[in-house]
């Protein structure tokens, strides 16, 4: 059995060896329960992927956009801001704006981030058609250091890609000076 798991992958030589050795009369369970783990990490990893071809990552002006179609339609007008290098423990404020160039109001329905350390502020009221709204983010540096990256997750009722789009906030947190060394 252990010389069917090797051959198809789902396990390494040192895996084998360690359940062989671990489980004795019971390795057919053990060898069960890791294809059973490998398929769980596929059935994930394959949800991720999923996800992620569903997430609009921020449209700029100059796509495509259908002017004949009815309904809201958001365009943002960066997708990513970056706050170059910051010194850790202060905080980083940016502003994305979402223009509705459809012809109903868009509604921002939700904003997540990825990161507890970054608190987005969108407005509760519609955007009416042509109008312009802001999503105000704050990153709070402390306890950071060296290249940072976080996302938001924007949730709107625009119906191209169930209303996702997907923001990045990017830049360099430098580390405190530490005290001067001890002669």
């Amino acid at each position: 059995m252990l010389v069917i798991l090797l051959g198809l992958g789902l396990c390494t030589t040192a895996e084998a060896q360690f359940l062989k050795k671990l489980f004795g009369k019971k390795k057919r369970e053990a060898l069960e329960l890791q294809a059973a783990q490998n398929r769980a990490k596929a059935a994930e990893k394959a949800r991720q992927d999923s996800l992620a071809q569903t997430i609009v990552y921020a449209r700029p002006a100059h796509s495509g956009l259908d002017s004949s179609r009815l309904g809201p339609q958001g365009v943002f007008d960066q997708l990513e801001q970056s706050f170059d290098t910051v010194q850790q423990g202060k905080q980083v404020q940016r502003i994305y704006l979402l223009r509705n160039v459809g012809t109903e109001p868009l509604r921002i329905e939700s904003v997540t981030a990825s990161c507890g350390c970054t608190v987005p502020a969108y407005p509760s009221e519609p955007i009416q058609p042509g109008g312009v709204g802001e999503i105000r983010v704050v990153m709070n540096t402390a306890g950071k250091i060296g290249p940072q990256q976080k996302h938001l997750f924007v949730q709107t009722n625009d119906p191209d890609n169930d209303g996702r789009f997907m923001l990045s906030l990017r830049g360099t947190v430098r580390g405190l000076p530490g005290p001067p060394p001890q002669r």
